[in-house]
């Protein structure tokens, strides 16, 4: 019963795992010496841990099964080139326990024992046994299942494409994958006398999880750095931190305005040259043509400008640009194009002005015109018969500041709770249906929501199915 016993004990807390053997050898001392070295044999050698007795001159007076099997038989204990402890001052302590013929606890911690290749739960006690003779104890519990695992998977990590750096609970570097020893610049034998942040600044010690993601700067060994984006995976003490280089802001802006250039200028030098031709003496068909490929060419510049939008949003790219100019003359203009189309339909347009607000505000022209834009023709394009009412109010001034309140109520086709819940969402439309019978990419609403968030001001709607919608937009401007 003694065996299973102590292995019970064993799986207990280390104060009492530690309490136990000291217990255990004095009771064992007090047996017939020749008895003396078959118990603890039995006994210790049971243990899934390396027991380690030392005396007060710390020789080594016994080891258990385990401990001879990782290798501490032919190691003196004190010259283990061991991180997380600091042996030679751990050894003074024992040193003047001895002297001094003290029972205490040394150290109770993590550690990695370089020469064996493993990583420990190290606990180191002393007692005094029923001669009154100093014993030293040191209990080193195996915790290198997190390395198994890595060295099963090794090949598998190896060839994944994205960096993955493997470390220890302090930080020191274990491995890395071809990909990350060819981004980082080092050979793999470098590698082991570098801890992680070494290459990357951040605070692992931060996370609290075993899965969190997150981005930093890291740095290669020419010194230059680089922008990554990854998660952080623990498995038993044993740091993953799997990552890919994420492009850096500079990188982002000039992608952008490649394409801004590639796709805008073009298009915009098409729709010039169908206006400049329409202008011309044309024979009827000839005229039809023209006004649907400028048509189409206007689809396509608006897709384009929402796919850019889109991109900067996603890219955190949007930026403010505030200026002074007259509100009143910006909204008119902005409405005559909807005005002219709600007409084409047959459909009513309402248009409301507040003569109280303020001539002239300070204020992102542009984006303020795209969220108007995206929220009427959004009216209008789900609007087959009814009206387009258009409402632009004071709702709050002082003297510095006015809250301009923005609604658009249509008579359209209305949308369901369920579809509400999504519809700020990009590339998200009510139905399949209504892909196919109306166009656009569904990223007009997202656009003019997040215009509105990077303005500081709000978006919201009301609707019911089959009966229409209202989308409501307030805005705080400083007064020019």
């Amino acid at each position: 019963m003694i065996f299973p016993l102590a292995a019970r004990i064993f799986k207990g807390p280390r104060f009492f795992k530690v309490f136990f053997i000291k217990r255990l050898f004095m009771i064992i001392n007090k047996l017939n010496q020749k008895s003396r070295n078959f118990i603890p044999d039995k006994i210790l050698d049971s243990f899934d841990a390396a027991v380690l007795f030392l005396d007060e001159n710390l020789n080594v007076l016994y080891l258990n099964e385990k401990a001879k099997y990782d290798g501490f038989y032919n190691v003196e204990v004190f010259s283990l080139d061991c991180f997380g402890v600091d042996l030679a001052v751990l050894k003074e302590k024992i040193i003047c326990a001895a002297i001094n013929k003290k029972e205490e606890i040394f150290f109770d911690g993590d550690v990695y024992v370089k020469d064996l290749k493993k990583h420990y739960r190290l606990s180191v006690s002393s007692y005094l046994d029923i001669y009154d003779k100093f014993r030293a104890v040191f209990v080193f519990k195996d915790k290198t299942m997190g390395l198994e695992i890595i060295e099963k998977y090794k090949k598998v990590y190896k060839y994944i494409e994205e960096m993955i750096i493997i470390s220890d609970k302090y930080g020191r570097i274990i491995d890395a994958n071809y990909s990350a020893l060819d981004c980082y610049g080092y050979e793999d034998k470098e590698l082991y006398d570098l801890k992680i942040t070494d290459l990357i600044f951040f605070d692992f010690s931060s996370v609290k999880s075993d899965f969190e993601t997150f981005e930093s700067w890291a740095i290669k060994k020419d010194k230059s750095q680089f922008y990554i984006k990854g998660q952080i995976i623990f498995i038993n003490d044993i740091l993953l931190c799997v990552h890919k280089k994420a492009l850096e802001e500079k990188e982002k802006h000039m992608i952008l305005t490649n394409l801004n250039h590639e796709l805008r200028t073009p298009l915009n030098g098409l729709m010039g040259l169908l206006d400049i031709t329409l202008m011309e003496d044309l024979k009827e068909e000839q005229r039809y043509n023209l006004n649907c490929a400028k048509k189409c060419a206007k689809t396509l510049l608006d897709t384009v400008n929402s796919l850019l939008d889109y991109a900067k949003i996603k890219v955190n790219l949007l930026k403010v640009q505030n200026e002074k100019f007259d509100f009143k003359e910006f909204v008119f203009d902005a409405i005559k194009p909807y005005e002219f189309w709600a007409h084409e339909k047959n459909l009513v347009f309402v248009f409301t002005y507040d003569e109280n607000i303020p001539k002239f505000l300070v204020g992102d022209k542009k984006k303020i015109h795209e969220i108007i834009c995206q929220l009427l023709d959004n009216a209008i394009k789900f609007t087959d018969e009814g009206f387009i009412d258009f409402s632009v109010f004071l709702e709050d001034v002082n003297r510095d500041e006015a809250e301009i309140f923005f609604m658009v109520k249509d008579s359209g086709i209305g949308m369901g709770s369920n579809i509400l819940d999504r519809i700020f969402d990009g590339f998200y439309q009510g139905d399949m249906s209504f892909t196919k019978k109306y166009s656009g990419l569904g990223l007009g609403l997202y656009i003019a929501k997040n215009f509105a968030k990077k303005l500081n001001g709000r978006i919201w709607v009301n609707s019911i199915e089959n009966e229409g919608s209202a989308f409501f937009f307030k805005l705080k401007l400083k007064i020019g």
